[in-house]
């Protein structure tokens, strides 16, 4: 596990467009592996390594990166496709990504002058039509515009930066609307597993302010009493995706915990539930987990997989 990852030769950060650390390197060190940030015995993160190595926000990126718990071989994959594959669609789709993005940005004064020409209510306004409130979101929206690129995420373009100010500022005046949630009348009803059967069911939430994700798991039997539940808080992964997948392997372990021989797994994430149901080794980003949760299968006589729609 990150035997064969050099920290700082190689693109491994969950990053798309900035896979390499911006984090000046160790004077006089050596050759630095992932794995030496890892504790091998308890498979967490070294944390307070990471502290002192790299600046927050990159420590906090790799603290987010979950890690597998069995033993795996590291691999190459691709991260501008779902299934960690290249095809020709996807490569072609990269390059125009990355050529967006080498357009100005916020520190060109050539694409800045639009901006600056539209009439804000601001600067040279009349005093009454003042409205800082509106010259704050603008401002924000040009400070969050130019970390999203410089990190490779989706970016706001300039030409968006006024109106998207205004909306939001619309939005702040408008009172608050109460919201009646219409009853589903075609709620969903628990399925029992077969007769002296177990089924699992797990599902996920993002606290994506306070960088961290919730799982939750629930174990019944086939009369539908409750053997086993759990919630548990974690790092917030990169993608819904990776969360779902902690999730189902959280609920495996569970199982194994509590001394269960057959096992039926229940989740509604459909990419999920069909990587777990094929069964092979999987390249995508989270497929360390999936990975991990086939491993786990090998424990029990019986282990299924079902996907229930929301």
């Amino acid at each position: 596990m990150g035997n064969s990852i050099q920290v700082w030769e190689d693109n491994w950060l969950p990053v798309k467009n900035k896979p390499k650390f911006l984090s000046p390197r160790m004077a006089g060190a050596g050759t630095m592996w992932v794995s030496d940030l890892i504790d091998l015995v308890s498979r967490t993160w070294k944390e307070d390594m990471l502290d002192q190595v790299f600046y927050d926000f990159e420590a906090a990126i790799i603290k987010n990166i979950p890690l597998c718990c069995s033993i795996q071989e590291d691999v190459l994959l691709w991260p501008f496709n779902p299934d960690g594959q290249y095809s020709v669609k996807s490569g072609y789709r990269f390059l125009q990504e990355t050529n967006t993005l080498q357009q100005p940005g916020p520190s060109s004064t050539e694409a800045m002058k639009p901006l600056w020409k539209k009439n804000l209510g601001l600067g040279r306004a009349k005093q009454g039509n003042k409205d800082p409130e509106l010259f704050s979101i603008i401002i924000w929206n040009l400070w969050n515009r130019r970390n999203n690129l410089r990190l490779g995420k989706v970016a706001l373009p300039i030409d968006r930066i006024i109106e998207h100010a205004r909306e939001r500022r619309l939005e702040a005046l408008a009172p608050p609307v109460l919201h009646i949630p219409k009853r589903n009348q075609h709620q969903k009803v628990w399925s029992p597993p077969e007769a002296h059967g177990f089924k699992a069911n797990y599902d996920t939430a993002a606290f994506v302010e306070e960088s961290k994700a919730g799982l939750g798991v629930v174990i019944r039997n086939s009369n539908g009493l409750v053997l086993a539940s759990l919630t548990q808080q974690i790092p917030l992964p990169a993608t819904v995706i990776e969360l779902e997948a902690l999730a189902a392997r959280r609920a495996m372990e569970l199982a194994l915990e509590i001394g269960l021989d057959s096992i039926v797994l229940e989740g509604d994430n459909e990419s999920l539930f069909k990587a777990l149901k094929n069964g092979d080794r999987n390249l995508a980003q989270y497929g360390h987990i999936v990975n991990d949760t086939l491993f786990l299968n090998s424990f029990f006589s019986k282990f299924s997989v079902l996907f229930v729609r929301r």
